[in-house]
Parts: C-alpha cells; structure tokens; sequence
C-alpha cells in the first residue's frame, strides 16, 4: 500500500486552518515549553487559529516560557510579529506577549496600520506606545532577550528619534538626521506613520532633505580639521567649530564651499 496514513486528522485541520498539538496539549507543552510559543508563530505566520483545547493549555501554562532561552524566545517572537495574523494573535494571547515583553498589547496600532508596517518595524512597534520610555525599555527587553548588538542599538535609536523628532520644514529635518542618523530617521517616520503619529508627509520631507544637496554631517562640509588647525584652531575647538558651521550651512547662512566657510571662521 502507497499514500500518507493521516493518523491524527492533520489534513484535516490543514484545510480548516486550526493549529492543535498532537495528542494532549497539556502534555505536549509540559514536555517542551517553547512548544507554546511556535502554536502562537505558526498561527501568525499561517493566518491559523488555534483550536480550543490547544488554546486553553497555552493560557494555563505559559508560565513554563519562563525556563526556556531567552535566544530561542526572541527567534519565535521576532517570526511571530512578521505575520500575516500577528495583530490578532497578539491581541488574542495578550497575556502571553506581555509575560514575554514589557510592553502594553493596549498601545498598539489598528490592525491596519500595524500589517501595513514593514514586517522587519513591527517588534519596535510593540514598543512604540511607550512614547518617551520607549527606546530604554526595548534596549532592556532585548538586552534580555540576548539579541544582538546592533538589533538594539539601531532599534533603540530608531525610537529614540520618534520621540524626539517633530515633522516641520527641510531645516529641522537636516537637523534631525544630523542628530540621529539617516538609517534611524527614516525607521522613525516609518513607525510615525504606522502609529499614526504622522503623516505621510513626514517621510516626504525626510526624503527631500536627503536629496536638497546640503550637508547634514560635518564630514559633508567642504572643509576639515586641516583647514581648521591652519587657521589657529585646535583641540576641541575644532569640533565646535566644525558644528558652528554646519549649522550655518543647513539655516542657509553660510554656502558649503571651502572659501565661503573658511571666511565664516573669522565670525564665529
């Protein structure tokens, strides 16, 4: 005899789109905790539901989560945000993601803003309510989650910057970046717009900004250090110097040409 012996109805909850364990849920996740957490990924990323019993052993046992790796957490929860079905799977096991993150399910998005966020932002969107408590409390929570470095470092600054930044002209735009870099501005107005926090409008002149040809980093100026020392400027003076004059050349004061900003120096 040929074929596949489904012996426990999987093609069944396959076409019907239910999620169970195999045999009793309750044993299943006593024997393998993290087994609680892929029921909630595989529901997210398949647009599943998780059948009855299955749901109510989660609920009852969650707590087991917390003998598991925290590496092996982040992995699932990192999948599970990408989703299709994360907005509904975190709003359903609410519980569940709040043992696991310090975060408030309540903050979040509509389900509309959140899906339509790119998938890589949503986990700093779980975060994103916390408003100005935000970049602290993800750098903690991923700290525990042992990510790596760069995961909290970019994801810290990139809310850090949609706290501090307001959307106003090209000028306050160019400051911006050059206090919080390109790449975490542009993460902040993505997770501005998904919050509703702003408009679209936001990334239009973030992106203006970037193209209008003026510096937004002392490395843009057209000059450096060198020219600085040769003019009797040393130490730290340098970089204030440096500062003076990229401020000046994003107000329009001053041109970014060598021989425009070495005259400023004598002003300054």
């Amino acid at each position: 005899v040929r074929g596949i012996t489904d012996m426990f109805g999987g093609m069944g909850d396959l076409n019907s789109k239910i999620i169970r364990t195999v045999g009793a849920a309750h044993q299943r996740f006593c024997e393998d905790a993290l087994r609680i957490l892929r029921a909630l990924r595989f529901a997210a990323v398949l647009d599943f539901t998780i059948e009855s019993s299955t749901r109510a052993a989660i609920l009852e046992l969650y707590g087991l989560l917390n003998h598991v790796s925290r590496e092996r957490i982040y992995v699932e929860l990192k999948k599970l945000v990408q989703g299709p079905g994360a907005y509904r799977i975190i709003k359903e096991y609410a519980t569940v993601i709040e043992a696991l993150l310090p975060i408030s399910v309540d903050l979040l998005p509509t389900e509309k803003e959140f899906l339509e966020a790119p998938a890589e932002l949503r986990m700093l969107l779980l975060f994103a309510g916390l408003r100005h408590e935000s970049d602290a409390v993800f750098d903690k929570a991923m700290a525990e989650l042992r990510t790596d470095n760069k995961t909290r470092t970019e994801g810290a600054a990139a809310l850090r910057a949609l706290n501090c930044y307001t959307p106003a002209g090209e000028k306050e735009a160019l400051f911006a970046l050059n206090i919080h870099g390109k790449d975490a501005l542009l993460r902040a107005v993505k997770l501005g717009i998904a919050t509703g926090k702003w408009s679209i409008e936001a990334e239009k002149t973030v992106l203006q900004a970037l193209n209008c040809g003026k510096p937004y980093k002392t490395a843009d100026l057209k000059i450096g250090g060198r020219e600085l020392v040769a003019a009797g400027i040393c130490g730290v003076d340098i970089g204030k110097a440096l500062n003076t004059l990229l401020r000046l050349v994003i107000c329009g004061e001053c041109q970014n040409e060598r021989d425009a900003l070495l005259n400023k120096l004598n002003e300054i």
